[in-house]
């Protein structure tokens, strides 16, 4: 439709330029109806200017001047749709940069949460490490303990044996209580060792 308001344009301008008004007259008015029907500011201007010219050509100020005066209108009409667009623009483009912010913002937070999920779980996994060599070395150091604590006991065993033997040992070799009575009827031992096995004992010989 706007193609075929700009054919009537061209058309009313090169009739004019050849000084066929009347029949640039008409391409005019079919441009400026359809135009106006369309509401497109800017082809409504550029017919007013062509209309104002043609007017001229016939000295016809008065509607010349009307011309004039819609071409203004519509000229700042276009100069307020601009501005409008500008604005337009300029707000659109405010709240796509507040959405872009507010967006890189998220991305932000979301990056520093998982950072912080992810340093948290190593933190976790260190720990968990640490606790499990720490079981496993105390595990070991608990059985190391076990395993001396048996080897004493085991040493302890066989060496009060030894001992129990040296003492039935002792006793064998010591001269019995009746023994020393017939030699030493008024007498009396006095053995006490300070532990099984004494270190000193006693003994007798008759010649």
């Amino acid at each position: 439709a706007e193609g075929i308001v700009l054919a009537h344009i061209d058309l009313g301008q090169n009739l004019k330029a050849q000084g066929k008004i009347d029949e640039a007259f008409g391409h005019a008015f079919k441009a400026e109806s359809l135009a106006a029907d369309l509401g497109f500011p800017k082809r409504i201007n550029e017919v007013a200017r062509l209309l104002k010219e043609l007017y001229l050509t016939k000295s016809d100020f008065q509607n010349a001047f009307s011309q004039l005066s819609r071409e203004i209108v519509m000229r700042d009409s276009l100069v307020k749709q601009k501005n409008q667009e500008s604005v337009l623009r300029q707000s659109f483009a405010y709240e796509q940069e507040k959405k872009d912010a507010i967006a890189t913002e998220q991305l932000k937070r979301k990056n520093q949460q998982r950072n912080a999920f992810i340093g948290g779980f190593i933190l976790m996994l260190g720990l968990a490490g640490v606790s499990y060599r720490s079981y496993r070395i105390k595990k070991k150091d608990n059985s190391i303990i076990t395993t001396q604590k048996e080897e004493v006991e085991k040493k302890n065993e066989e060496i009060m044996a030894s001992i129990t033997y040296a003492k039935k040992l002792q006793t064998a070799v010591l001269p019995p209580d009746k023994v020393v009575k017939e030699f030493f009827a008024d007498s009396f031992l006095l053995y006490l060792p300070r532990d099984i096995v004494s270190g000193d004992f006693y003994w007798m010989e008759s010649a």
